[in-house]
Formats: C-alpha cells, sequence, structure tokens
C-alpha cells in the first residue's frame, strides 16, 4: 500500500481507484483505443527527438504465442469443470435434475490424476470416460427437464450446452478443441520448444523497427495460421498505426511466399540475391526476439489475464505501448532537468487527453469520444 501511495504527503488507506475501473475503461475505448494509443507513443516519440522518421522505413516482424491465464487441459478436468457449470447454471433456472454428481465427479477427477501418475493409463481412461458419460448425462437431463416443465433457457445456458456438447464428442485428433471452459477460443500452438512443447493461448505478430527497437504493431490472430498468412494484416496495422508504410520488413523463415506489392520488399532470412547493404541490415532480423521476451517479462504478456478474444487483441497493444513510453523516458534522461521536466510534459499532453479521442464509430460497438466527456481518454482532475 506505501508503495502504490509513495507520492502522497499523508498515507492512504484506500486504493486510488476501484478494481473494476480499468476493465471499464478498456472495455470503453477497445482495441482501436489501444491502436490510438501506441499511435500516440509514436508521434511522442516524433516530437521529442528520440524517434527518427527515418527509422520507419525498415521493419521486422515475428510471431509468437501469447499463453492465456488456464491451467493445463486435461480431459477429465474439463468434464468435471463443464458438469459444475450446467448444474450451477441449472439451480439457477429453478430446474431439478435427476442427480447432479457433486460427490462421485470430484472423487473420479482424484482417480484420474493418480492413475495417470501410476501409469496405470487403462483405469485412468476408464475415469476419464465415466466423467464423459456423467456429463452428457446432465446435459440430457436438462434439456428434457426444460421442456417438460416448458422453463425458457437462458442464453447463458444454450451456449454452455453448446459447449458440452462439442467437450464431449471431441477427441484426441479433433480440430478447434476445447482447452477451457471460461476460454473456448484458446489454440494449442506448438513453437518446437524442447521445454515447452506445446502452448495454449493465441498467437500474436510483433513488428518492430529495425534500428531502434521501436514496436509499431501488434497483432492478435484467431487459431494458429501459418506466419506467413498473417504477414499481410501486420502490415495493414503498421500503416495504420505509423502512418508510414516501410519500405522493407525482414522477417525468417517461417515467412515463405509472403507478398506485400511493389513497393514494399519482404526480406527473408538466408536470402542471398541482395545487395551487401541488405544483408547488413538482415542481421538486425533478430533485433525482435530480446523485445518479444521484454514484452513477455516486463510488460506482463507471458500469461494474458484479459478475458475473451477482445482482452487477447488488447494485451500485446497495451504492452507496446508501455514499451514506447519506457524508450521515452529512457531518451530523456540525457537531457538536463528543465528539458526533461519540459518532454514530461509534453508527453502528458500526448497521453492524458490534450487530444480528444475520436475513434470510428462501427456497427456492433460505438466508440465515445472520451470516457469523461471532455478531456479524452483520461481525467486530468
Amino acid at each position: 500500500m506505501a508503495t502504490l501511495h509513495r507520492r502522497r504527503v499523508f498515507f492512504q488507506h484506500n486504493f486510488p481507484l476501484y478494481l473494476t475501473t480499468l476493465v471499464k475503461w478498456r472495455r470503453k475505448i477497445g482495441e482501436e483505443g489501444c491502436e490510438w494509443l501506441l499511435t500516440q507513443t509514436l508521434q511522442a516519440g516524433k516530437k521529442l527527438g528520440v524517434l527518427r522518421a527515418s527509422s520507419l522505413d525498415k521493419v521486422v516482424v515475428d510471431t509468437t504465442c501469447m499463453e492465456k491465464a488456464i491451467g493445463h487441459p486435461v480431459d477429465s478436468k474439463l468434464f468435471n469443470r463443464m458438469q459444475e457449470h450446467l448444474v450451477k447454471e441449472a439451480e439457477c433456472l429453478n430446474i431439478t435434475l435427476r442427480q447432479n454428481y457433486n460427490q462421485v465427479a470430484p472423487q473420479l477427477v482424484k482417480k484420474a490424476a493418480r492413475y495417470g501418475h501410476a501409469r496405470q493409463y487403462a483405469r485412468m481412461r476408464k475415469a476419464s470416460n465415466k466423467l464423459r458419460t456423467i456429463l452428457g448425462r446432465v446435459v440430457r437431463d436438462i434439456e428434457r427437464k426444460a421442456k417438460t416443465s416448458k422453463t425458457p433457457l437462458t442464453t447463458k445456458m444454450m451456449k454452455l450446452l453448446a459447449l458440452a456438447k462439442r467437450l464431449k464428442v471431441q477427441q484426441k485428433n479433433s480440430k478447434d478443441k476445447v482447452y477451457a471452459i471460461h476460454a473456448p477460443k484458446v489454440a494449442c500452438i506448438a513453437k518446437g520448444k524442447a521445454r515447452n512443447p506445446y502452448e495454449f493461448g493465441a498467437k500474436i505478430s510483433i513488428a518492430v523497427t529495425a534500428k531502434d527497437s521501436w514496436v509499431v504493431g501488434a497483432r492478435t490472430f484467431k487459431g494458429n495460421p501459418y506466419d506467413g498468412h498473417t504477414l499481410e494484416e501486420a502490415f495493414d496495422q503498421i500503416k495504420a498505426i505509423a502512418d508510414h508504410p516501410p519500405k522493407q520488413v525482414y522477417v525468417d523463415r517461417g515467412y515463405r511466399a509472403a507478398y506485400l506489392g511493389q513497393q514494399t520488399d519482404v526480406i527473408i532470412t538466408g536470402q542471398k540475391l541482395h545487395s551487401e547493404a541488405t544483408k547488413r541490415w538482415m542481421k538486425r532480423r533478430n533485433s525482435v526476439e530480446p523485445i518479444i521476451g521484454h514484452l513477455k517479462a516486463d510488460h506482463k504478456i507471458k500469461r494474458n489475464w484479459l478475458k475473451g478474444h477482445l482482452g487477447d487483441c488488447m494485451a500485446p497493444i497495451l504492452a507496446a505501448s508501455g514499451f514506447n513510453v519506457k524508450k521515452i523516458f529512457e531518451g530523456l534522461g540525457s537531457f538536463c532537468a528543465q528539458d526533461l521536466r519540459a518532454g514530461y510534459g509534453v508527453v502528458g499532453r500526448f497521453l492524458c487527453g490534450s487530444e480528444t479521442f475520436e475513434p470510428t464509430p462501427s456497427a456492433n460497438q460505438p466508440f465515445p469520444k472520451g470516457i469523461n466527456g471532455k478531456t479524452g481518454l483520461f481525467r486530468t482532475d
């Protein structure tokens, strides 16, 4: 608590904001508002002289996996958790089930875990299949009781039933499997790492400048697409955020056959038909790897806790904005105290509402002009 309020004159006994304030703020600005914030960090860097416009000509792009905050997916745990959700929602709808299995199912989960640890896989599969059967019984019981009693099912219950049926029929080699009940859109991504062969989350694309490693793009994709198919969307985001289409994009060999038109060259690692200057710049392709590491370790996208696909889209952009703000303050460190105070004022005017945020409204989600209605995104009082 003392760390939170170290700049106050007196000790504060309450938090500076409610726990849900940032959640509501993120929902209001959406993905477009996060991209606007990233754009402002680049413009602030240009105005302060720590980012040159020529640095945006050469960009390095790479993909990585942003893991979701879920437990390791195990069939027995998923069946039990799905059954618990259905039973709880049925109680809310006053549907009396024939049996809720609240005592039997947890014991079967423990048995499956112990059998797996003892390498008794036949018994483990038997316990897991029993949980699958229990899940099917609960689903059929809810549908039968709702039909006979003419109880209207809520939207939440209908989504849970559809998810339960999808979970019940999935097998080892099924496509679009369910790995978490609260995050059904999580994908399984294999990056070839010996220590962590499978990661469960979303694939993201990170774009940085080749010269001084400013983050100019962070795009989230559904599923596990081929890297070469993600470059076009990442390039469109770079043009929108930086307002400067790069002339050269450096990528690794996972982007084979990627093409961005005649005005932008896609340079793949290992190609030999390039000039000596381009080959020297090709050595900067690896500069994106430590930036990804800093974004994961220092800016909290190693494990994403934001809910839903919208949270997956917003988390890397917010992390990129924080990374750029950190670079701005590091660049201002060489100034004298007076220039440093003036630089802080410029950054504050860019990031604290001197320019009103007016995103383009869409049919699905209209965006407000500002959270407080007057000064844009942030409160300045």
